[in-house]
């Protein structure tokens, strides 16, 4: 037999490299995909997490959640700082007999996800009330060139927390 004869069975080098090459598209493509989707996702769940903290202070103000100290005997409210740089929101007491407010706990965003924009800050909740003294945006983005996937929460004064909302 001879090693041309078109009756061998088997695929030749071209036909190998072609399909190669496809399965390669194919699996960019797909990984490509995959990798935004993650992005948006850790965006959107970053978001939801910044909404249930502005929930929790909201929450602690409107029933009013507080152990009283020496230096603070009476509270006030309770408000979100946020700290665009850092990347990071503070969960903030604040106290009637306090200068300056007691921070409880500071929580930092996800890798790769920012504050694109925020027109509202601090954002304060007062207590047994559940109106807000400030009102307006937070917008987190994906920390990494364009397709940003921004996600939007918004506070009005009548203390409705709206959002993630997709921009």
């Amino acid at each position: 037999m001879n090693k041309f004869d078109k009756s061998s069975s088997g695929f030749s080098l071209i036909e190998l490299i072609v399909a190669t090459v496809i399965i390669s598209i194919i699996v960019s493509i797909g990984f490509a995909t995959y990798a935004s989707f993650h992005a948006t996702q850790r965006v959107r769940q970053a978001a939801f997490t910044l909404k249930n903290d502005l929930r929790f202070a909201q929450n602690n103000a409107s029933s009013g959640v507080f152990t009283p100290s020496p230096t603070c005997a009476s509270l006030y409210g309770y408000q979100i700082d946020i700290e665009t740089a850092a990347k990071t929101y503070n969960l903030v007491r604040l106290c009637n007999t306090l200068p300056d407010p007691e921070v409880v706990a500071t929580y930092a965003l996800p890798e790769n996800v920012k504050f694109k924009s925020v027109t509202v800050d601090p954002v304060i909740f007062l207590v047994l009330d559940k109106t807000v003294a400030t009102t307006g945006n937070i917008d987190l983005s994906n920390d990494n060139g364009p397709g940003t996937n921004p996600f939007r929460i918004s506070v009005s004064s009548t203390g409705e927390i709206s959002g993630p909302e997709k921009l």
